[in-house]
């Protein structure tokens, strides 16, 4: 057990390593014996590199910036007094992006300028954030993030605006959508247009997305989905609802996610049917993992929580009181009230153990780690604990979809 002042953050996801904010301090923990591994004084802001290989970008109250190896403990850039704040910064596969009028490309690897700049808007990143479809003066181009070069112009159409697009979950294939309205199939790597769906009978069209097993296309409006065939471009249903949504890692259903006090709803992608929905939700935060699909935090209020199982559209489980967090990879629950750490069986709904039994400590952050072994909390006192979850089969149902809602 650590003792650090002003803890502001933290964060379990680079196992074996914890991130802590302390202070102004930005330090690198051990989180098999809480043993700090590397630190980065006077941190202002900083954020973490998104496709989990242990990167975060920082910038320091004196405006210098950098790259942040989490595992290694230590800087591996210092880009100087590039950009006055983090916000102006995007961290992709292999490179740091500043944007001065348009993403001027960093390379993490020898920490120098690559390509040329990214034109600013860019409409789509691949799923693994090496390409990008951007909007430029002339129509829409596909840029390579990795390289900072242009793939190939006019990628939707020449001259054609595009007001939407969303690539494939391996990036072999983009969906387009025109301000015309027509939706088309495009690959990254011929960078030809390989199907036209056609247009919607209806106009209204905002964005689209394609499921994770590439058989349907969701076209959204502002309070409509229409689901198109990848293949054929026919229409199989139109869900008459509005507000963010996602489909399943499975793809077989839609999980709509409505604003302030308006509710959550699980769909059949393929019927269209309403499978469950829950009104009165406040705010949603949910994990999306290769493994377990969909977890989702919704919280309404009185610090009273329950599973809830997407694809029966039934609660599952026990009450959960107090602040819960999912582990990131959707397998545990853990939850603060009081004093006591809780850990859950986010499959079922019921407690595991309990990790820290009441008394005078109140937690006030708490994280899970990505193979669900480590709990991390920090107390009023600034004490970080280190706690080991069950080692036991964690294996569960293929695609299945979990919520947790906070129930009045």
């Amino acid at each position: 057990m650590k003792n650090f002042p002003d803890v502001k953050a933290i964060d379990l996801g680079y196992e074996p390593r914890v991130v802590v904010v302390s202070g102004s301090d930005l330090l690198v923990l051990n989180s098999k014996d809480g043993s700090v591994v590397g630190k980065v004084e006077k941190v202002e802001k900083y954020s973490y590199l998104l496709n989990g290989v242990g990167r975060l970008v920082y910038a320091l109250e004196n405006s210098r910036s950098g790259v942040f190896d989490v595992y290694a403990g230590q800087v591996v850039c210092d880009f100087g007094f590039l950009y006055p704040g983090v916000e102006n910064v995007y961290l992709f596969n292999k490179t740091v992006a500043v944007l001065d009028g348009g993403w001027n490309l960093w390379s993490v690897e020898t920490c120098e300028r690559v390509g040329l700049p990214v034109p600013e808007k860019i409409l789509a990143k691949g799923q693994n954030l090496s390409l990008a479809i951007v909007e430029t003066a002339g129509g829409t181009d596909l840029w390579s993030l990795d390289t900072g070069k242009l793939a190939c112009r006019s990628f939707g159409g020449r001259g054609k605006r595009v007001i939407s697009a969303f690539f494939g979950v391996d990036d072999t294939r983009a969906v387009v959508l025109g301000d015309d309205g027509r939706i088309t199939v495009w690959g990254v790597d011929s960078c030809r247009q390989e199907r036209d769906l056609g247009k919607l009978a209806f106009d209204g069209a905002l964005g689209v997305r394609l499921s994770p097993d590439g058989y349907r296309v969701a076209v959204s409006g502002k309070d409509w989905v229409a689901l198109i065939d990848s293949t054929s471009g026919k229409v199989l249903n139109v869900v008459k609802r509005g507000g963010d949504f996602f489909f399943s890692k499975d793809g077989k259903l839609l999980i709509f996610l409505h604003g302030y006090n308006y509710g959550i709803v699980a769909v059949d992608a393929r019927s269209g049917g309403v499978i469950g929905e829950v009104s009165g939700v406040k705010n949603v935060r949910h994990v999306d993992t290769e493994k377990e699909g969909v977890r989702v935090l919704i919280a309404l209020k009185d610090e009273e929580w329950k599973l809830w199982d997407a694809y029966s559209g039934n609660f599952v489980g026990e009450v959960i009181r107090g602040d819960p967090f999912l582990s990131k990879d959707g397998l545990r629950i853990v939850s603060s009230v009081d004093g006591y750490l809780t850990l859950w069986d986010a499959r079922k709904g019921v407690i595991d153990k309990n990790l820290l039994k009441g008394g005078d400590v109140k937690v006030v952050m708490v994280d899970a780690g990505v193979e669900s072994d480590r709990v991390v909390s920090v107390d009023e006192a600034g004490y970080v604990r280190f706690f080991g979850m069950s080692d036991r089969d964690a294996s569960c149902c293929d695609g299945e979809v979990r919520l947790l809602i906070c129930i009045s």
